[in-house]
């Protein structure tokens, strides 16, 4: 089966976050991609690999549950 690879701006409209997020996915490993010219393909098989471990799970922080959590235990 033939690969298929996608652009930053579908990958980041398909999953509706933005430009940035992706941007930090490469950065962070979390998808592979090539290099074409100026331009960066990322690979199918690295979003499915992606969603399949997880990857995207927000880090604690301000907002998140685990962040509310601890908060409501400090009163």
């Amino acid at each position: 089966m033939d690969e298929r690879y996608f652009t930053i701006e579908e990958i980041a409209t398909r999953f509706k976050v933005t430009r940035q997020t992706v941007q930090n996915w490469l950065r962070e490993g979390k998808l592979d991609s090539v290099k074409l010219g100026r331009s960066r393909r990322i690979l199918e098989s690295s979003v499915d690999r992606m969603l399949k471990e997880g990857s995207t799970v927000r880090r604690e922080g301000r907002n998140t549950a685990a962040h509310i959590a601890s908060e409501s235990t400090n009163d």
